[in-house]
């Protein structure tokens, strides 16, 4: 599996610049959980905070709308190549927590569209 690479550096970057997201390591091993804020999980609502972004060269990135973060709430973000995968194909989930978000989640179901 592979995953996000930078994640320390970019977590310090978004504590740097004030923006509630964070990024979470994909462990097998991971037992950290947070509470969803399901009042505003529609993706609708989560397209209107984050949006992928694919600029041409391997891997993606994510564009973040840090007003539309809402107040109490921090933006979690993972990716993997899904398992067995040969193409350059990230999978990503995206949820708001209340409060904070868990630093890992575990492998599992990932959104690839």
């Amino acid at each position: 599996m592979d995953e996000i690479i930078g994640v320390d550096r970019a977590n310090a970057q978004l504590v740097k610049l004030g923006v509630k997201a964070t990024i979470a390591r994909v462990e097998a091993g991971c037992t950290q959980t947070g509470v969803i804020d399901h009042s505003q999980g529609d993706a609708e609502a989560i397209h209107n905070i984050v949006q992928p972004s694919h600029t041409g060269e391997p891997g993606a990135g994510w564009t973040i709308n840090p007003a539309a973060i809402p107040s109490g709430d921090t933006l979690s973000l993972s990716a993997q190549r899904p398992e067995g995968s040969t193409r350059n194909l990230a999978a990503y989930r995206i949820a708001l927590y209340q409060g904070a978000a868990p630093s890992c989640t575990r492998p599992g179901t990932f959104y690839t569209g």
